[in-house]
């Protein structure tokens, strides 16, 4: 598709009678065929919903979104980053007596970028960057009765090589940083970081009418229980396969 030059966007908008239902989303682009900008967000609310037998107590919800971000696009290669956040808050009805709300929320930075037609060992990388909060309470009558907390950042790069006689490929790797807590009433498990490593190979061998593929993975994760007895553990697995491809030739009637 071609580059975006210009500025467009759009705006939608509904709601409903029932419990005074009313939501709204709007997002903008503007690139000029090399800078690219996204910016977006959102909300939706309502109260407790009504049936023929009564008001259903503590089914009022409410949310929001909201998001921005920025890409360049060149001849050889991408760069693109973002930021988002979504905040929700709902009541679950008919749990400890309809006391419970819960209030997930949650932030998301992503870095993404390419570069193509390199000199060298790789003709082309690319590679990516995730960090994600999370943030959840739990309420009992308003007041907080377990706290949850999950953060991961996330990375992730892949090159594929330039072609060595019969052999053409690509290799990356992954890692993973996490940090997860429960604290309250519900906590069912101690505080954990958990770190995780990956790398992979793919390669082919090519013929005239037949080509050889392989590839492997190793991966390692660990685990890490904070403030308790339990012990430490980690792990580590191994995958590959291999595949023939043929390709018979064309034959005349």
């Amino acid at each position: 598709s071609e580059p975006l030059n210009g500025l467009k966007g759009g705006f939608t908008g509904d709601g409903g009678t029932n419990g005074g239902q009313t939501q709204g989303a709007a997002d903008v682009w503007w690139g000029n065929k090399t800078f690219v900008l996204h910016v977006s967000g959102g909300g939706q609310r309502n109260g407790d919903y009504a049936t023929p037998e009564g008001t259903v107590d503590n089914t009022h919800a409410r949310s929001g979104f909201g998001s921005a971000g920025l890409s360049w696009t060149g001849e050889r290669g991408h760069l693109g980053a973002s930021y988002a956040y979504e905040d929700t808050r709902y009541g679950l009805p008919f749990v400890e007596d309809g006391q419970i709300e819960l209030t997930p929320r949650r932030s998301i930075v992503n870095v993404r970028g390419e570069l193509k037609d390199l000199e060298g060992f790789f003709r082309s990388v690319r590679g990516s960057f995730a960090g994600r909060r999370y943030r959840h309470e739990e309420l009992v009558g308003g007041e907080t009765g377990t706290r949850f907390a999950n953060d991961t950042n996330e990375f992730e790069f892949l090159g594929t090589h330039r072609a060595y006689g019969r052999f053409n490929g690509s290799l990356g790797g992954w890692a993973l940083d996490r940090s997860f807590s429960a604290t309250g009433e519900e906590a069912l498990s101690p505080p954990v970081d958990q770190r995780g490593a990956a790398a992979h190979v793919y390669e082919e061998v090519t013929f005239h009418h037949a080509t050889l593929q392989a590839g492997g993975r190793f991966d390692y994760a660990s685990y890490t229980p904070l403030g308790s007895d339990l012990p430490a553990r980690d792990f580590s697995t191994f995958s590959g396969s291999v595949g023939l491809l043929i390709q018979p030739p064309a034959f005349d009637h």
